[in-house]
This record gives C-alpha cells, sequence and structure tokens, in this order.
C-alpha cells in the first residue's frame, strides 16, 4: 500500500499548489479500501469546498487507476486541531501561536512558537511570577526535533 501513497502524493501535488494547500499526510487503510488525506492552506484554515474539491480531483485517478479496488472510502479533510504536526509547514504556519510538546523523556512544554527550522524550533515560555507584584518571567527555549516526540496546537478557551 506504500505505492498507493506515493502515487496520490504525486496526484494531489499540482492541485494542492493550484489551490494553495498543502499535504500533511495520506494513510491507505484495510489494504486500500480506506484512504485518509490530510490537507491544510498556506494561509486560511481549510473550508468544505476545498475539501471537496480534493476529493473529486482524486476520484478521478483512483477509479482510472486498475490497480485499486473500486469499492473505496475516501475522506479527505483537515488535520484537526488536537493532531500532532507531520510536515514543517504546519510549523510555520503555527508561528506565534501557542503549542504543546510532548518530549521523547515524556515531558510536557508549552509556549509559544516563535521560530522553527528543519532541525529545531524555539518556544517562549511565560512563568508565573514569584510574588503577585511582580511581572511573570519570559525565556526562550531553543528544542532539537531529535528530543521531541510531538508537538500540536494549544487548544485555549478564553
Amino acid at each position: 500500500m506504500e505505492g498507493l501513497k506515493s502515487r496520490i502524493e504525486q496526484w494531489l501535488q499540482p492541485k494542492l499548489e493550484e489551490m494553495n494547500c498543502y499535504l500533511v499526510d495520506v494513510k491507505v487503510l484495510n489494504n486500500g479500501s480506506k484512504i485518509e488525506v490530510y490537507i491544510d492552506n498556506n494561509d486560511n484554515p481549510v473550508t468544505i469546498s476545498e475539501c471537496e474539491a480534493v476529493s473529486r480531483y482524486l476520484e478521478f485517478y483512483l477509479d482510472n487507476d486498475g490497480n485499486i479496488n473500486n469499492k473505496y472510502v475516501l475522506d479527505v479533510s483537515s488535520p484537526g486541531m488536537d493532531n500532532p504536526f507531520k510536515v514543517p509547514k504546519q510549523y510555520q504556519k503555527s508561528i506565534g501561536r501557542a503549542v504543546e510538546i510532548l518530549m521523547n523523556t515524556g515531558m510536557k512544554k508549552e509556549g509559544i512558537l516563535k521560530y522553527a527550522s528543519d532541525d529545531k524550533i524555539e518556544i517562549e515560555v511565560h512563568h508565573p511570577a514569584k510574588k503577585k507584584h511582580l511581572k511573570p518571567e519570559i525565556t526562550t527555549e531553543e528544542i532539537q526535533f531529535t528530543e521531541i516526540k510531538t508537538v500540536k496546537k494549544k487548544i485555549i478557551f478564553n
């Protein structure tokens, strides 16, 4: 099924570029009878109409590929708020937003994502003031990707 996944990625690349979107993940499940595609928009949240357009576009290729079971279920959606980041563009899009980081050690960290490169991220951490009349302390922490298990957006309710 790895071959199908890579074909789907190739098929989608031009369509997603045209739509100002990018591919986050492709999952081929149950021997190809279920296909999940996760996309995101470079600038805005993904719309239902964008998911529909990608679905219709991909269905053409799937229906005309002789190696695919005609009875498949295709789901195209955004990656969701609580799913870990999979691709570098998700980090870039989230700069300035709160993130939760699960370290390989099991320790959790939270902060504002300030920077992301190919090998590390930088977060701004707000530490509560030790006394009421003092301002909170703000530090910057650099974390290598090799130390990170997952990173995802922190959902904040006001």
